[in-house]
């Protein structure tokens, strides 16, 4: 007779759930350890009432994923809260099963499937995991060690987040990596038959992570983030193709049209086959000449607009000279010039107007006067003008800056951007 299948435990009020199927007397993880664990998906059916005693699971259909020997920081929250939650109560060596509602799944989104056999997790679903749990990483001695080690799984993490689409995790995993090279070693953390081949791997991870960063930026479409991201990988390696794209994009997103061309140019001159960075340089033709014609027509519309300010100083001028002539010598007045095109005003304004004093005529003083207060009032529309443009189009919107093409150019002129 089949032994009866071990009770659910309750976690987080029952929204997420575990029960052992493999028990173990190994060490269990404490927060900040680094464990290894591999795990499979369905999606689960809770069956068994209101969810109190009696309360079951089954999975509803087969495995739809399987991921192997992935590493995670307990307490980061990296992982989805109900394998989060399952690893902080295993010991290694143990096997169980961890059901968790949608909402503390993958949500919404599901997880998309991204390798041979596998299938999607649909969104909104409720999960039924099969959780192993194989090691804590101990404690190393070298620091260095441990930051390449560390760098290394959160960089392989990154780049399924990306290929799942999970942009926002990629973007934690590439960040949290980069910021392991951040704080300086002490002098002896490395000894000396290691430090070559730290500096190699160590500059490795930098450029890679560096470059994916960007990569998951463009796709969020964070064009600073992802123009900065570029720019820290070319400070390690000027000629890297992909960090070169990735900045010219995001220069491009950004209407730097001066530093997308040198970026492009670089590129091609280090690749001149690449098939992405063509299609940026034909894309950012394009771009270039929207905004000309933007630049183009927003000039026609500053050249209407001072010949609308010309015309008031004309019209301004007008009703003075007539008042005077009112005044003059057989003269028929205002109101008599006015009834005549049939458009003025009645004749009681008009007597009005012709019993007012001359006026005399506007002198030079005036003149230069109301000349400087349109100048003025150019000036100003000129300026708004400008930072419409340099907000919403860019900086000048030339073509591609000096430097014959060389990356250190490139880099220089990001420097000096971003200073």
């Amino acid at each position: 007779m089949a032994s009866p299948a071990p009770a659910w435990e309750e976690l987080m009020g029952g929204n997420i759930r575990k029960r052992t199927l493999r028990p173990s007397s190994g060490a269990a993880p404490e927060v900040q350890d680094h464990v290894c664990a591999s795990f499979s998906l369905r999606v689960a059916r809770p069956k068994g009432g209101d969810g109190g005693e009696g309360f079951d699971v089954e999975a509803d259909g087969p495995v739809l994923q399987r991921k192997e020997r992935v590493w995670y920081k307990i307490g980061e929250g990296e992982a989805v809260p109900v394998l989060e939650l399952a690893l902080r109560h295993m010991r290694v060596g143990e096997e169980l099963e961890a059901y968790g509602i949608s909402r503390f799944a993958w949500g919404p989104d599901g997880l998309p499937a991204i390798r041979e056999g596998d299938a999607d997790l649909p969104g909104d679903a409720d999960v039924l995991l099969t959780v192993e749990l194989h090691e804590i990483k101990a404690e190393t001695a070298s620091v260095a060690e441990a930051r390449l080690f560390e760098a290394g799984w959160r960089k392989r993490n990154g780049n399924d987040y990306y290929r799942h689409r999970d942009l926002r995790r990629a973007a934690r995993a590439f960040a949290a990596a980069l910021k392991l090279f951040t704080e300086p070693l002490p002098d002896d953390a490395i000894p000396e038959e290691l430090r070559e081949r730290y500096g190699a791997e160590a500059t490795q991870l930098l450029v890679d992570c560096g470059s994916n960063l960007a990569a998951v930026q463009v796709a969020l479409k964070n064009w600073p983030a992802a123009r900065d991201a570029a720019v820290g990988v070319l400070e390690v390696d000027p000629s890297h193709v992909k960090a070169l794209y990735r900045a010219g994009t995001a220069a491009m997103h950004l209407h730097d049209f001066a530093g997308a061309t040198l970026a492009v140019k670089t590129a091609l001159a280090a690749d001149p086959d690449n098939a992405a960075v063509r299609r940026l340089a034909r894309d950012l033709k394009a771009r270039k000449a929207e905004y000309a014609e933007k630049k183009k027509a927003m000039g026609k519309r500053l050249g209407r607009d001072m010949l609308s300010i010309d015309s008031s100083s004309e019209a301004a001028a007008a009703p003075a000279a007539t008042e005077a002539g009112a005044g003059g010598e057989g003269g028929g007045g205002a109101a008599a010039e006015a009834d005549a095109v049939g458009d003025g005003p009645a004749a009681d304004e008009g007597e009005v107007a012709a019993a007012e004093p001359a006026k005399a005529a506007p002198s030079v003083e005036d003149e230069r006067a109301a000349l400087g207060m349109y100048t003025l009032v150019g000036v100003a529309l000129v300026a708004t003008i400008a930072a419409f443009l340099y907000c919403h189009f860019g900086l000048d919107g030339g073509g591609g800056g000096g430097g014959g093409g060389a990356a250190e150019d490139y880099l220089a002129s990001m420097r000096t951007m971003n200073q």
